[in-house]
C-alpha cells in the first residue's frame, strides 16, 4: 500500500476511541478502510474472522475484499516466516467483508432457531416479495370486510371515509415502509399524547428549518429576496423597508409573536407612499410590485401552519391509527405467507437480525465477543434499523474503539430507500471528540473544480468541510462552465415555448458543445501527469431524473455522437415489454381482444392494420377470426400465410402454457417467430435485445421461486407496466467503451469522470401521487383528509408532514448536486435551457434575479453571477475563488448538424395501449448457422445477426425457423 497522508494515518492508527470519519468526495476512504483493516491484523492480534467490514453495495464489498487480499499477499511475501499472514489469507474467503444484507443473512442462518426461521430459508427478490405482499393485501382486506373485529371496523371506517381504492393504495404504500417494532411503539401511545406532540414539540422543531427553506428555496419568497439584494432602490423609506425584510426574515423563528412579525414583514414588502419614485424605471417598479404581492401571499400561506393552535388533531391521529392497524394486519398475513414458504425479503433480513440481537442476550453477548472490531462504509446512508443493529453489535465497545465508521453527510442521497443523514450526524456527535476525524484532501479533481464546489456548498451547509486539492492546477483555463441555451432565435413567441421545446433546444446546445470538445485539439484532461485532448469516453451526462433522457439521446444522434445509456429508468415502458405482456395475456385468455390485437400487430404476428381490422370484424371476435378459414381467405395475399402461421403458433403455445415454465414458454415463442432477430434489426436493437433477455431472466426468477404461476407473472408484469417503478434497462456495452455515457447521479455515486455534464439543470420536479396515509418516522402514521368541504378532520398533521418532507427534499436536492459536481475530474459543465434571457445590465457583483422553482438554480444564483460566472462571495481569497466560463447558445431549429444531416424525426413515446408496427419487408426463411459461420470476416450486420441466432433454441440439425425478418436480414442471407 502507498504511504498514507497525515489525515489518513491518523484515521488508521488511532486507538482508545471509536472513530466516525467524515470523508469528503474523492478523499480516499476505501484506502483508509483497507488500511484500518490491515492495522487491526498487524497491531491488535485479531484474525480476519474477528473483524467485520460492511459496505453499501456488492461492488464496494468486492473492491474492499480485493484490496485487502492484495495487501495481505504483499505482507505474506514481505514476511514469509510469519505464519499468521498465510492464515489470514486462507481465511479471507469466508471473512465477513460484505453488504449489510449479506451479513444479516449469514447471521440469521447461523442463529435460525432463536430467530424463529428455517435455516434453509431463501431470500425473495423484491419483485417476488411485492407479489406476495399484493396477495396478502387482497386476501386480508377481503376477509376483514366480512369480519367483526376491531381491525375490521377500522377498515370499514376507512372505506366509508376514502373509498375502497384509495384505502387499498394507502395500506399498500404503508407496507413498503413496514417496521413492526416502530409501528407497535407508535400504536401503543394514546392519540391525545401524539396530537400534543404534533402541535407542540414537532411543530416547534420544524419552524427554524422551515424558515431557512422558505428563504432559500420557496420561489416567490426567494425571488423577492434576490430582487431586493440586486435592484437599485432610490427611495429612502423603501430602502429601510428592504433592509427590514432582509434582516427580519431569518429571525422569524425567534419571534415571541410570530403572527405580528409576519405582518411586519408583509407591511414592509409594500410599495409604500414612494411607489414608482423609489425605483429606476416603470419596468423595475412593475416587477418589484408583482414580486411583493406574491411574497406577501406566499409568506402568510407558508407560515399559517405555525400560527394558531390547531383543533381536532386527535381525530386525525385516530384515522392514522386506523390505517396502521389495518396495515399491521396485512403485514402479519404477509409474514405468515413467507413463513409457510420458507422465505424472507430484504427488509426482513435487517429487522429480524435487529430483533434477534435485541431479544436474545445470549446471542448478543456471543457476537460482541466474537467481533472485536466493526468497520462500516457509507454510514450516511444508514436507516434506523441498521443503526440499531450496529449499536447492538458494538454494545459498550462503541464507547471505546470497537467501531470505525466512514461516511459523508454531503453524499447522503438515498432517502427513497429510508436513509437518514441525521443518524450519521448523531453517531458522529456521540463519540469522543478525538474520534471525530476528517478526510478533506481530494485526489480526484483539479483545483478549479474543487474551488467551485466549495463556494457553491459552503453557504447552505453550515458544517461544510471544504475539499483541499491534492493535485496542482494543470489546465490554465476555467474548469467549470455554465452552458445556457437562450430562447432568442428559436422561433417562439414570448411565453409560448413549452417545457419540452425548451428542453429540446437545451439538448441540441449541449450536443453541439460536446461535439466542439471532442473535435477540439486543445488538451484538457489530466492523465499520467500531462494533459491530453478530450475523447468521447471521457464524457458523462448525469441526470437528476431519467424521465426525459430520450430528448438528449435524440440530440446526440443528430450530431453523430455515439453514446451508451447506463441503465435508464424506463425498462417497463419499452415496447418489447408490452409485446411480451400482450402475448402472455392472449395465451392466458384468448378473449382479451386488446392483448391479442397487440400480439397480432407485433413482430410475433406481423399482420397489417387492414388484416387486423378484417379479422376483428368477425362476429365472435378476433380469436374466432383467426380460426375462421373464410375470414382468413378474405385477407390480402401476403397476409394470409402470416395469419395462418400465427394461428398455429398461438394454438401450440396455448397447449404448452400449463406444462412449460414461464421462461421456457417465452423462449419457445421467441424461437418459433424469430422475435429476437426482429428486435436486433430495429433502431437501438442491441438494447431491445438485452431488455428481452432481462425480461426472460425475470421470468426465470418467478420460476425458481416455485410460488407463482403464469397468471401471477402476468398480473405482476401488468402492474409494473402501469406503475413504472425504478428499473434500469439492460446494459449493452462495457463500461470502458469509448463513447459518451448517460446515467443518473445515483448510479454515478462512487465513480469519477474527466468531463461531467449536468443537463436539465433548471428542471422543475413533479411530485408523484400522494397516498391517503404515509408513515413518518418522527410523526408516525399521518392521514390526509378526504376531499370533502368542509374537511372531515383537520389537515394539520398532513401539512406538518408535507412541510417536513419539503425541507428534507430540498436538502437532499443540494446533496445530489454536490455528488454530481464532485464526479468531475477536469471539466464540469452545468447546462440548462432558460425560458428568458437574463435581465439586461444586471450588476456583476450581485445575483441575477432569475425566478426559478428549482433548488439548484436558486443555490447557484446565490453564489454566482449566472451571466458572467463570477463568484459573489468576496470573503473567499482570490487564489481560492473559482473561475467559471459562461457559454450562452442560441440554437436554430433544423440547422445542419455536425454530420451534415438535418434534424431527424423524434422517436415517438409508445404508450402501453399502443401496438408495435409491422417490421418492413417480411421474408420467411430458414437459416443455417453454417452459412454464416463459413463466411469471412463478418460485417457489423453479420456479427449482430450471428449474435441473435446463437441465442435461439436450435433444432437437432442446427437450423432454426422463424417467421419474419426485415429486408436487411433477407439481403444478408441472399448474398
Amino acid at each position: 500500500m502507498p504511504d498514507p497522508t497525515p489525515q489518513q494515518r491518523a484515521a488508521i492508527t488511532i486507538r482508545g476511541t471509536s472513530v466516525v470519519l467524515s470523508s469528503g468526495a474523492g478523499c480516499g476512504k476505501t484506502f483508509v478502510l483497507t488500511g484500518r483493516y490491515l492495522s487491526h491484523l498487524k497491531s491488535d492480534g485479531v484474525g480476519v474472522g474477528q473483524v467485520v467490514a460492511i459496505t453499501f453495495t456488492e461492488r464496494a464489498a468486492r473492491e474492499m475484499r480485493d484490496r485487502i487480499r492484495t495487501a495481505v499477499i504483499e505482507e505474506s511475501q514481505a514476511h514469509p516466516n510469519v505464519l499468521s499472514w498465510a492464515h489470514h489469507l486462507r481465511g479471507l474467503e469466508t471473512a465477513p467483508i460484505q453488504t449489510i444484507h449479506s451479513f444479516c443473512g449469514d447471521l440469521l442462518r447461523q442463529f435460525a432457531v432463536p430467530a424463529g426461521l428455517d435455516p434453509r430459508f431463501e431470500v425473495l427478490e423484491e419483485i417476488l416479495a411485492e407479489n406476495l405482499r399484493t396477495e396478502a393485501l387482497k386476501e386480508t382486506l377481503q376477509d376483514l370486510l366480512t369480519a367483526d373485529t376491531p381491525v375490521a371496523l377500522d377498515l370499514k371506517e376507512l372505506v366509508v371515509l376514502y373509498g375502497w381504492t384509495a384505502t387499498v393504495e394507502a395500506v399498500h404504500s404503508l407496507l413498503r415502509e413496514r417496521d413492526p417494532t416502530a409501528w407497535a411503539r407508535w400504536l401503543d401511545r394514546p392519540a391525545a399524547e401524539v396530537a400534543k406532540d404534533w402541535s407542540g414539540r414537532e411543530r416547534d422543531a420544524l419552524l427554524p428549518v422551515w424558515i431557512d427553506y422558505l428563504i432559500a428555496a420557496s420561489p416567490k419568497i426567494a425571488h423577492l429576496v434576490n430582487l431586493f439584494r440586486t435592484t437599485e432602490c432610490r427611495g429612502p423609506t423603501m430602502r429601510a423597508n428592504i433592509q427590514k425584510v432582509l434582516d427580519g426574515l431569518p429571525k422569524l423563528a425567534d419571534s415571541t409573536d410570530l403572527a405580528a412579525a409576519i405582518e411586519a414583514m408583509c407591511e414592509a414588502a409594500k410599495v409604500g407612499t414612494e411607489k414608482a419614485k423609489a425605483w429606476p424605471d416603470e419596468a423595475t417598479y412593475a416587477a418589484v410590485k408583482t414580486a411583493m404581492e406574491e411574497f406577501r401571499g406566499d409568506l402568510r400561506a407558508k407560515l399559517d401552519l405555525f400560527l394558531d393552535e390547531p383543533e381536532g388533531v386527535e381525530a386525525a391521529v385516530v384515522v392514522g391509527q386506523r390505517f396502521l392497524h389495518v396495515a399491521a394486519a396485512v403485514a402479519d398475513a404477509y409474514q405468515r405467507r413467507k413463513a409457510r414458504a420458507g422465505v424472507v425479503d430484504f427488509q426482513d433480513l435487517l429487522v429480524l437480525a435487529r430483533d434477534l440481537l435485541c431479544d436474545s442476550a445470549e446471542v448478543r453477548a456471543s457476537l460482541q465477543r466474537r467481533y472485536h472490531y466493526i468497520l462500516l462504509d457509507e454510514m450516511q446512508d444508514t436507516d434506523p434499523v441498521q443503526m440499531e443493529l450496529v449499536e447492538l453489535l458494538c454494545g459498550v465497545g462503541i464507547e471505546h474503539d470497537k467501531l470505525f465508521a466512514v461516511g459523508d453527510s454531503m453524499q447522503s442521497i438515498y432517502r427513497f430507500r429510508g436513509a437518514e443523514v441525521a443518524l450519521f450526524e448523531k453517531l458522529r456527535s456521540s463519540v469522543r471528540e478525538e474520534g471525530r476525524l476528517h478526510l478533506t484532501r481530494n485526489y480526484r479533481s483539479q483545483p478549479g473544480v474543487l474551488h467551485f464546489v466549495n463556494a457553491l456548498c459552503s453557504l447552505r451547509f453550515p458544517d461544510y468541510e471544504s475539499l483541499e486539492p491534492h493535485h496542482p492546477q494543470a489546465y490554465a483555463g476555467a474548469c467549470v462552465e455554465f452552458l445556457w441555451s437562450m430562447p432568442a432565435a428559436c422561433g417562439f413567441a414570448a411565453g409560448t415555448e413549452s417545457v419540452s421545446d425548451q428542453r429540446a433546444r437545451e439538448a441540441d446546445a449541449l450536443a453541439r458543445r460536446i461535439a466542439e470538445l471532442v473535435d477540439s485539439p486543445e488538451p484538457r484532461v489530466l492523465e499520467n501527469g500531462s494533459l491530453r485532448r478530450v475523447t468521447p469516453g471521457d464524457i458523462v451526462l448525469l441526470f437528476r431524473s431519467m424521465s426525459n433522457v430520450g430528448i438528449y439521446e435524440a440530440a446526440l444522434r443528430r450530431h453523430g455522437l455515439d453514446y451508451y445509456l447506463v441503465g435508464g429508468r424506463a425498462f417497463f415502458a419499452q415496447q418489447e415489454v408490452y409485446d411480451l405482456l400482450n402475448l402472455l395475456r392472449a395465451l392466458e385468455n384468448p378473449e382479451d381482444a386488446i392483448a391479442l390485437a397487440g400480439t397480432v400487430r407485433s413482430p410475433f404476428g406481423c399482420l397489417s392494420d387492414e388484416a387486423l381490422l378484417l379479422l376483428g370484424l368477425h362476429r365472435d371476435g378476433l380469436w374466432a377470426g383467426l380460426h375462421d378459414p373464410e375470414c382468413i381467405a378474405r385477407l390480402p395475399d401476403e397476409q394470409r400465410p402470416r395469419a395462418e402461421r400465427l394461428r398455429t403458433h398461438l394454438d401450440q403455445w396455448r397447449s404448452l402454457k400449463d406444462r412449460l415454465s414461464i421462461a421456457r414458454l417465452i423462449g419457445t415463442a421467441v424461437a418459433d417467430t424469430g422475435y429476437d432477430a426482429a428486435l436486433q434489426f430495429e433502431f437501438l436493437g442491441d438494447r431491445k435485445l438485452a431488455n428481452l433477455w432481462k425480461l426472460i431472466d425475470l421470468a426465470r426468477t418467478f420460476d425458481r421461486s416455485g410460488l407463482f404461476g403464469l397468471a401471477d407473472f402476468i398480473a405482476r408484469l401488468g402492474e409494473l407496466v402501469n406503475t413504472q417503478p425504478r428499473e434500469e434497462q439492460a446494459a449493452t456495452q462495457p463500461e470502458n467503451a469509448d463513447v459518451i455515457k448517460i446515467m443518473s447521479i445515483h448510479q454515478a455515486k462512487g465513480l469519477e469522470f474527466p468531463v461531467v455534464f449536468v443537463p436539465d439543470f433548471a428542471a422543475i420536479g413533479r411530485g408523484g401521487r400522494v397516498a391517503s396515509a404515509r408513515w413518518d418516522r418522527r410523526l408516525g402514521c399521518v392521514a390526509r383528509p378526504p376531499t370533502e368541504d368542509p374537511p372531515l378532520f383537520t389537515d394539520f398533521g398532513h401539512r406538518l408532514a408535507q412541510a417536513s418532507e419539503s425541507v428534507a427534499d430540498w436538502r437532499e436536492d443540494l446533496r445530489i448536486l454536490y455528488v454530481a459536481c464532485t464526479r468531475a475530474r477536469d471539466l464540469l459543465v452545468l447546462s440548462a435551457g432558460l425560458a428568458a434571457p437574463f435581465p439586461a445590465g444586471a450588476p456583476r457583483d450581485r445575483p441575477v434575479p432569475v425566478k426559478a422553482a428549482n433548488a439548484w438554480m436558486l443555490a447557484l444564483g446565490e453564489r454566482f453571477h449566472l451571466g458572467t460566472g463570477e463568484c459573489l462571495d468576496r470573503s473567499i481569497p482570490a487564489d481560492l475563488r473559482p473561475r467559471v466560463a459562461v457559454n450562452v447558445i442560441e440554437p436554430s431549429p433544423g440547422a445542419p448538424t455536425r454530420s451534415g444531416r438535418r434534424e431527424e424525426e423524434a422517436i415517438p413515446q409508445i404508450r402501453p395501449d399502443r401496438i408495435a408496427p409491422v417490421p418492413p419487408a417480411p421474408w420467411p426463411a430458414v437459416v443455417d448457422l453454417a452459412v454464416l459461420e463459413s463466411r469471412g470476416e463478418p460485417s457489423a450486420v453479420t456479427a449482430a445477426f450471428r449474435q441473435a441466432l446463437r441465442r435461439w433454441d436450435l433444432t437437432d440439425d442446427g437450423r432454426s425457423r422463424f417467421a419474419e425478418l426485415p429486408a436487411e436480414a433477407a439481403a444478408l442471407l441472399d448474398r
